[in-house]
C-alpha cells in the first residue's frame, strides 16, 4: 500500500518555490480565480438573456402603441362611418321629398295641360255647336253630345232614317267636320210613335 502525505507535498511544493527563487502561489489565490472565472462564464451566459428580454419588451411596447394606434384609427373610423349613415339618411329624405315633389309637378303640368287644351277649345265649342244647329233637320232632335278632343258624339232620334241621312250628309259637308260616321240605328217605339234612333260620330278638323 502507498500512502502520500499531502501536508508533505503541499510543503515541499511551497518550499521548491522559495528555493527556485519562483512566484509564491497560494491555494486561496487559485480558488478566488476559479470563483472570477464563473461569475464570467455566468455574466457571459445571462447576457444573451438579458439582451432577449430586453428585446421582447422593446417589441411587446411597440406592438402595444401600434394597437393603440389602430384602436385609435378604428374609432375614428366609426365615428366617420355614423356620420355618413346621418348624411344618407337626410339624403334619403331628400330623395323622398325630391320624387313626391316630381311627382306634384307631374300632376300639375297634367292639370295644365288640360286647362290649357279646354281653353283652346273653348273658341271651338261654339263654332261645333252652330255647326250641328245649321247641319240638323227639322225632323232630327240630338238627345246626347259627347266631346272628347275632336271626336264628338252624337245620340238623337228621328221620325225617319232619311232625315238620319240627310243630317249625316250635312254634317260631311260642313266644313267643320273632316269625317262623320254611323255606329248604329234602331227602332224604338216612344209614346205609341215608331221612331229611328240614332248614334253618329264626328270628327272635326
Amino acid at each position: 500500500m502507498i500512502r502520500v502525505n499531502l501536508g508533505t507535498r503541499k510543503q515541499a511544493s511551497y518550499v521548491a518555490g522559495e528555493r527556485g527563487g519562483g512566484t509564491k502561489v497560494s491555494m486561496n489565490s487559485l480558488g478566488d480565480a476559479v470563483e472570477t472565472f464563473k461569475e464570467l462564464n455566468l455574466k457571459k451566459a445571462l447576457l444573451p438573456l438579458l439582451v432577449a428580454g430586453l428585446a421582447y419588451s422593446t417589441v411587446e411596447t411597440y406592438k402595444n402603441d401600434e394597437l393603440k394606434k389602430m384602436d385609435t384609427q378604428l374609432n375614428a373610423l366609426r365615428e366617420e362611418k355614423q356620420k355618413l349613415s346621418v348624411q344618407l339618411a337626410g339624403f334619403q329624405k331628400f330623395i323622398k321629398i325630391r320624387k313626391s315633389l316630381e311627382s306634384d309637378e307631374l300632376l300639375l303640368r297634367r292639370k295644365i295641360e288640360v286647362i290649357r287644351t279646354l281653353l283652346d277649345g273653348r273658341g271651338e265649342a261654339p263654332k261645333t255647336l252652330e255647326a250641328l244647329s245649321n247641319a240638323i233637320p227639322k225632323d232630327v232632335w240630338i238627345e246626347q253630345m259627347e266631346v272628347k278632343g275632336n271626336v264628338i258624339a252624337l245620340k238623337g232620334m228621328s221620325v225617319d232614317f232619311g232625315f238620319v241621312s240627310d243630317f249625316m250628309r250635312a254634317l260631311k259637308d260642313h266644313p267643320a267636320f273632316e269625317s262623320v260616321s254611323l255606329k248604329s240605328t234602331e227602332l224604338r217605339r216612344v209614346k205609341g210613335e215608331q221612331l229611328a234612333t240614332f248614334n253618329v260620330e264626328a270628327v272635326r278638323k
